[in-house]
C-alpha cells in the first residue's frame, strides 16, 4: 500500500509541507491550510507566536514560494484570494 496521497492536491500539499523545515514554519503552514487567508496579527495571536518570530518565518515561506502576501494578508501559494 502506497503512502502517497491519492488526491493530486493532497500530494502537492504534502510536498509543500515537506519543504517547510522549522517547527514554526510547519505550524504556520498547517494554520494556513485551515484558514484560507490571515493577517500577520491574526496568525501571531492564534498561534501564540510573537511577531518577532513570525515575521522571518513568513518571509522565508514567501521567499520559497510556499505562501503569498498581499497587503499583509497571507495565503498558501496554491490557494486563491478573493
Amino acid at each position: 500500500m502506497s503512502s502517497e496521497p491519492a488526491d493530486p492536491t493532497d500530494r502537492q500539499r504534502s510536498r509543500d509541507h515537506s519543504e517547510v523545515n522549522s517547527a514554526a514554519a510547519r505550524l504556520v503552514y498547517m494554520y494556513l491550510e485551515r484558514v484560507p487567508a490571515a493577517y500577520t496579527d491574526e496568525i501571531s495571536r492564534d498561534l501564540q507566536l510573537s511577531e518577532q518570530v513570525l515575521t522571518p518565518v513568513l518571509d522565508a515561506l514567501a521567499e520559497r514560494g510556499v505562501v503569498r502576501e498581499r497587503e499583509s494578508l497571507y495565503v498558501l501559494s496554491n490557494e486563491e484570494t478573493s
